[in-house]
């Protein structure tokens, strides 16, 4: 088992506390690094949800990965049970600006993702059930 893996069973368990996801204000960037940096979040997301179901094999809900693709936008939905957070890019006058919307954002303001790290954490407080602040 991976160490992310751990953190799963642990927080699926009720064993860990887990941490939210550190958050920064969203700026806007070049389309290329918006681009880049998006792609890798997906990548990234892909790795830890198959990680994370694979702790889950005998619950009944599984985190669901949704691709987002709308004109000007490019994103990805993950999902457990009534729980949602969209991580997504949005591309326009040649900038990209990257955000988090859903669960483990904050209402009312544009942020991001403080780092790839901080996927983990989003993913662990998706599982964990506890309302974001």
């Amino acid at each position: 088992m991976t160490p992310f893996m751990t953190r799963v069973a642990e927080a699926v368990d009720g064993e860990a506390d887990v941490e939210r996801p550190q958050l920064r204000p969203s700026v806007a960037k070049s389309v290329p690094v918006g681009a880049d940096e998006q792609m890798v979040l997906r990548a990234l997301a892909e790795q830890l949800v198959s990680e994370a179901n694979a702790v889950l094999y005998d619950n009944p809900q599984h985190i669901e990965l949704t691709d987002r693709l709308i004109d000007g936008q490019i994103g990805f939905t993950m999902s457990f049970g009534a729980r949602t957070a969209v991580v997504r890019t949005s591309f326009d006058h040649h900038a990209a600006v990257g955000e988090l919307e859903g669960f483990g954002g904050r209402t009312g303001d544009h942020v991001e993702l403080a780092g790839l790290d901080q996927l983990e954490n989003l993913i662990l407080l998706l599982l964990s059930g506890d309302t974001p602040a």
